[in-house]
């Protein structure tokens, strides 16, 4: 499996929270709660004077616990409520020995409904180099194709789902704490 083998997976989704448009923005990008509170991360490394973040989770397929570690740069745009998460161009540092490391790229947008309500709109793609994991050298490539990209699709659609009822709970304790 010499070659690259990209694997990606992708999710939108938008949901509503009776809330106006500020608090949940101010919560949302905050880097350490955004990141923290992402299914199945087991580590946050925040840099304060950059914004950026090396971020360590684990992704389990197939029976099996892959370490990964994702480098994220913020773009935060106050005036439009967006938040752009993307990995940088240059690394953060050296490659952790025994992880592996892909893309990610997420855009959240906050904007005001009616009645007090908040829409908040969310598109999240990960992508890896399948050539990246040793067990899968034993694969053909077309079933990689196939069985990986379906697999890290479902990944993605349960970690933002999973992401979004998190939201649900915390954010009401963290806006009443704040209150």
């Amino acid at each position: 499996m010499g070659s690259k083998l990209i694997l990606k997976g992708e999710v939108k989704r938008s949901y509503s929270i009776n809330v106006e448009p500020e608090p949940i923005f101010e919560y949302l990008s905050d880097m350490h709660i955004l990141l923290t509170r992402v299914p199945n991360v087991t580590k946050v490394q925040l840099r304060k004077t950059s914004g950026r973040a090396r971020v360590f989770f684990t992704m389990n397929v197939l029976s099996t616990s892959i370490d990964i570690f994702m480098d994220i740069e913020p773009v935060i745009d106050r005036e439009n409520r967006i938040i752009t998460l993307n990995t940088p161009v240059e690394p953060l540092g050296v490659k952790p020995m025994g992880y592996m490391t892909g893309n990610f790229n997420a855009i959240i947008k906050i904007s005001p409904k009616e009645e007090g309500q908040t829409r908040i709109s969310s598109q999240v793609a990960l992508a890896f180099d399948a050539s990246q994991m040793e067990m899968l050298s034993y694969f053909s490539r077309d079933m990689i194709q196939s069985t990986g990209q379906s697999l890290l699709q479902d990944y993605v659609d349960r970690m933002s789902l999973s992401y979004m009822n998190k939201l649900a709970e915390d954010f009401p304790v963290w806006h009443r704490e704040r209150k």
